[in-house]
């Protein structure tokens, strides 16, 4: 059985990039955990079907959130293309 193991170094960075920067907060991740947080507050406020719609809705912004901040999400179906 033959293995593949990459040997390659990677190359060295430019030298006036700093690693120690943080990224930039995108917007868009910003403003769903933003509108989770506030869905969520809301369903624990009220109870019943309300409550459970905005726990719902509040579930989908987080769910969106997290597939905006992971960058690969559909490499599975890439793969099988």
């Amino acid at each position: 059985m033959l293995l593949l193991i990459d040997t390659r170094i990677p190359p060295e960075p430019p030298p006036g990039r700093d690693r120690r920067r943080f990224p930039r907060p995108d917007p868009r991740v910003a403003w769903r955990l933003v509108a989770a947080v506030a869905l969520l507050g809301a369903a624990a406020a009220t109870g019943g079907l309300v409550g459970a719609v905005l726990a719902l809705l509040g579930l989908i912004a987080i769910c969106s959130a997290a597939t905006t901040v992971l960058p690969y999400g559909y490499g599975i179906t890439q793969h099988r293309q």
